[in-house]
């Protein structure tokens, strides 16, 4: 039995294997390593040195994505705020009666519907008229074989209409009257929208918005058209405007 002090230790035998040559192999099957594993050490490290490269080349993007994500949020951030407070602001701003206190006196007159003057109009509840113009002795509106005549006299009547209230409203054509010279009294021509095109005077206002066009009446021919009585609702109190 060979001596056992004879025997290299690990680092001894690891030695031995890398200076082996082929001309003098390791005879013991248990000690033998092939020859490309020799060399496997370099490229452990050459691996190491090249993740190291990749991780300083992780890092050092790192400030550059950071960047870039907080201007995008930067960004964002404006166009939500810019779109809020475009939604914000009111499309027409309130003036005349939305100033005025709760309670304060009102203009009269012994009209039937009560006149109630605002400072640049008139006013029903939430609504507020301005008369812009009235154009009596119309024969018509259209062209052509389609065109809608009177029965008397087309008179139209320019307005502006403003909602001063917080809720949406739109006026109705059968709440909307017209009185002659002769105390006749006329709804305004529900058909006559068909034909002024590109008016919004029944469209819906909201809050703060306002709508403009011409209401027309047919009254008798040779008769003036004298005052309105114009409302909200069928169950709004209405208000009286002389022309």
């Amino acid at each position: 039995m060979k001596n056992p002090a004879n025997r290299p230790d690990a680092r001894g035998l690891l030695l031995g294997l890398i200076e082996c040559q082929p001309a003098a192999p390791v005879n013991d099957p248990a000690l033998r390593m092939p020859r490309s594993a020799v060399g496997s050490w370099r490229p452990t490290r050459m691996n190491a040195r090249t993740r190291r490269t990749r991780r300083g080349r992780r890092r050092s993007r790192k400030p550059a994505v950071v960047g870039i994500l907080a201007v995008l949020v930067a960004t964002g951030w404006l166009v939500a705020h810019h779109g809020d407070e475009g939604r914000s602001r009111p499309t027409t701003p309130r003036t005349g009666a939305a100033a005025r206190p709760a309670g304060a006196p009102t203009s009269a007159s012994p009209a039937s519907a009560g006149v109630r003057s605002d400072p640049g109009g008139f006013r029903d509840d939430a609504l507020q008229f301005i008369v812009d113009g009235v154009e009596c002795g119309v024969d018509q509106l259209g062209l052509g074989m389609l065109a809608h005549h009177p029965n008397g006299q087309f008179c139209l009547v320019t307005l502006t209409v403003r909602n001063l209230g917080p809720g949406q409203l739109r006026l109705e054509s059968t709440d909307q009257f017209g009185y002659d010279a002769a105390g006749g009294r006329h709804t305004a021509d529900f058909l006559s929208r068909l034909y002024l095109p590109g008016e919004s005077i029944w469209d819906t206002m909201g809050p703060g918005a306002s709508t403009h066009g011409r209401l027309v009446f047919d009254i008798p021919p040779g008769s003036a058209l004298i005052r309105l009585e114009l409302h909200l609702s069928r169950t709004s109190g209405g208000v009286s405007i002389p022309l």
